[in-house]
């Protein structure tokens, strides 16, 4: 039963344990699940709510945002005078 959503799921996995872009809520809501183990019903129901609202592929959006940003490179120099005591 769960096939279908099985990519979606590798998807959740990948972004919790590589990129960390999911929100509190949605990070919550998928601590839930454990919840919905004797319910699959309830447990497809959520995440079919969840790939509604995040989209299917939302994770290779972000990974195409991520590869447009521009790194940067900050390099501070702290200067201390000596003061004499």
């Amino acid at each position: 039963e769960l096939e279908p959503h099985r990519n979606f799921i590798r998807m959740l996995l990948e972004d919790i344990c590589d990129y960390g872009t999911l929100s509190d809520y949605t990070l919550r809501r998928i601590a839930n699940f454990e919840h919905y183990l004797n319910k699959r019903d309830a447990l497809l129901r959520e995440i079919e709510s969840l790939k509604k609202e995040l989209g299917e592929d939302y994770l290779y959006k972000e990974k195409e945002r991520l590869k447009s940003l521009a790194k940067e490179i900050i390099i501070a120099i702290e200067n201390r005078a000596k003061i004499p005591l």
